[in-house]
C-alpha cells in the first residue's frame, strides 16, 4: 500500500479476504497445529491440500514461516512433524492498528527496497498491512509525512529517517510527539542521538573493518578511504571506526593516506574528480595502492577516474566497496567489485518483528529492543584475491 505525498492515510482494510491466499492459508494451518502434540506427523502434502482446498504451491508458502521459525521438520520419506508447540494465532482483531506506516527515503536504492521487502513480506504474514511512504531524499516531505501518519489511524510507525533530519529540531519534536502519543516506533538502520527508540540496523563497524582487513591481506598497505562525511551521520562515523581499527590492528599508520568526504548524494561523478584530482597532484603515480569506499557507487567513480589514468584494478590499486549493487555496469567497463552485503530484508523483517511484537504488548522472546545485524564480505577481484570456487 503506497502513500503518496498528497494522500491522506487509509484506513485498514477489514475485511480478511483481502489477504493473500497464502496467508489466510497459513492461519488456518496454525489453528490445527495447534490441537497437535510435539511429534506428531502433519497429513501428507497432497492430504493436506485437499482439506485446506489450495494447491501445492500455496500450501508451502503459507507454511515457510512455521519451517524457518522450527516448528517444523520434513525428512525425505519421513513426513512432516511438529517440533514445538503452537499457540493459535488471536482471534481477528479490529483494524483499528492493524495498519502499520513504513517511511523511507526511497526505494530506487536497492538496499532500502530489500527491507521494505522483508517489512512487508513478515507484516502480511503476521496479519498487518503497510502504508509506505518515501520522499526521494526530500528531508521536509518526510517531516510532512510522520505528521500524516501521526494524525492517522496507524498503529505504529517504522521510520528509516532520511540522514539530515537526524539532528533537525523539527524531526527530534515529532518524535518527541510520537512517545507523547503511545505510537509504538522503531527506527531502521539509523538511530536518533539521546533519544531511546528501537531500532534495528546493520553492523557498519564489522561492514567496513571486514571490508579494510580484506584489502590489508590482499597486500594493500597504503589505504586511502572515501566516505559520505558529517551527512553520513552514523553509518559514516561507524565504517570509519570500523576502517582505523583494522588499521591498527595490522600495525598499519592510523589515518587513511588520504580521506575525501562525499556527501550523501551524487557518489560516482564526486568520487571520480576526487580520485581524479588525486591523481593530477601526483603526475598519475598514486601514493595509495588501495581505496576502501563507504559505498559501490564511491568505488565505480574511482575505477573509472583510475581506468582513465590508465592504471589497472587491481593490478595497481585495489578497491573494494560497500552495499553489493554488482551493477551490470560495473561488470560492463571491467569492474568485479568486492562489497559488503548487508542483511537488508532481515533488517526489514526484524523491524516489523520489533514494531507488531510492541503493538500487540509481547516484544518477541529473545529479540532485543536494539538489533544489530551482521553484514557479509562478498569476495571478487577488485582486491586481488580471487573469489572463492563454488
Amino acid at each position: 500500500m503506497l502513500l503518496p505525498d498528497s494522500a491522506t492515510t487509509p484506513e485498514p482494510p477489514s475485511d480478511e479476504a483481502l489477504l493473500p491466499a497464502w496467508a489466510r492459508v497459513a492461519r488456518e494451518v496454525r489453528t490445527r497445529l495447534a490441537s497437535l502434540d510435539v511429534g506428531d506427523r502433519l497429513p501428507p502434502e497432497r492430504e493436506f491440500c485437499v482439506e485446506l482446498g489450495v494447491s501445492r504451491v500455496t500450501l508451502r508458502k503459507a507454511m515457510e514461516s512455521l519451517h524457518r521459525e522450527g516448528f517444523l521438520q520434513t525428512r525425505r520419506g519421513g513426513g512432516t512433524r511438529l517440533l514445538k508447540p503452537v499457540a493459535p494465532p488471536p482471534a481477528a482483531r479490529p483494524s483499528a492498528g492493524r495498519l502499520i506506516g513504513l517511511v523511507v527515503p526511497t526505494v530506487e536504492n536497492s538496499f532500502i527496497s530489500r527491507i521494505v521487502r522483508g517489512a512487508e513480506g513478515f507484516a502480511t504474514e503476521a496479519e498487518f498491512h503497510v502504508a509506505l511512504a518515501h520522499d526521494h531524499g526530500d528531508m521536509d516531505t518526510q517531516l510532512r509525512q510522520l505528521r500524516r501518519m501521526i494524525e492517522s489511524n496507524i498503529g505504529g510507525l517504522a521510520v528509516y529517517p532520511d540522514s539530515g533530519n537526524l539532528l533537525r529540531p523539527e524531526f527530534r519534536e515529532l518524535i518527541g510527539l510520537i512517545e507523547r502519543r503511545a505510537i509504538p516506533l522503531v527506527m531502521i538502520d539509523r538511530y536518533v542521538p539521546d533519544i531511546e527508540t528501537p531500532s534495528v540496523m546493520s553492523d557498519n563497524f564489522a561492514g567496513l573493518y571486514s571490508a579494510t582487513e580484506h584489502m590489508i591481506l590482499s597486500g594493500h598497505r597504503r589505504l586511502g578511504l572515501l566516505s559520505f562525511g558529517p551527512e553520513g551521520g552514523v553509518a559514516d562515523r561507524e565504517r570509519r571506526k570500523g576502517f582505523l581499527a583494522a588499521l591498527q590492528d595490522y600495525g598499519l599508520p592510523a589515518e587513511p593516506v588520504f580521506e575525501v568526504a562525499l556527501g550523501t548524494r551524487g557518489h560516482e561523478e564526486s568520487a571520480r574528480a576526487a580520485v581524479a584530482s588525486l591523481l593530477a597532484a601526483r603526475s598519475g603515480r598514486p601514493r595509495f595502492d588501495g581505496i576502501v569506499c563507504m559505498q559501490d557507487n564511491m568505488a565505480y567513480g574511482a575505477f573509472l577516474a583510475l581506468r582513465d589514468a590508465g592504471l589497472r584494478v587491481p593490478g595497481d590499486v585495489g578497491l573494494v566497496g560497500y552495499d553489493n549493487l554488482d551493477r551490470e555496469l560495473f561488470r560492463a567497463t571491467g569492474l568485479s567489485l568486492t562489497s559488503i552485503d548487508q542483511p537488508a530484508e532481515e533488517i526489514g523483517r526484524e523491524a516489523a518483528r520489533l514494531l507488531i511484537g510492541r503493538i500487540e504488548g509481547h516484544p518477541s522472546p529473545g529479540h532485543a529492543q536494539h538489533l544489530l545485524l551482521k553484514p557479509r564480505l562478498v569476495v571478487r577481484e577488485s582486491c586481488g584475491t580471487p573469489p572463492p570456487a563454488r
